[in-house]
């Protein structure tokens, strides 16, 4: 799945769940993004696997 694909379903998850989700492009390094849900965060890489 292409990380764009996965924000995307990620977003829309966090909308049904009524949970704050974030995605920061600026705060990874390189082409990673740094997503924030519900109070967590982690990272994810660009490419798709």
């Amino acid at each position: 799945m292409k990380r764009e694909a996965l924000l995307l379903e990620l977003k829309a998850f966090a909308r049904r769940q009524n949970k704050p989700f974030e995605v920061f492009t600026d705060k990874g390094k390189g082409s990673h993004y740094r997503v924030c849900f519900d109070g967590r965060m982690t990272t994810i890489k660009s490419g798709e696997n």
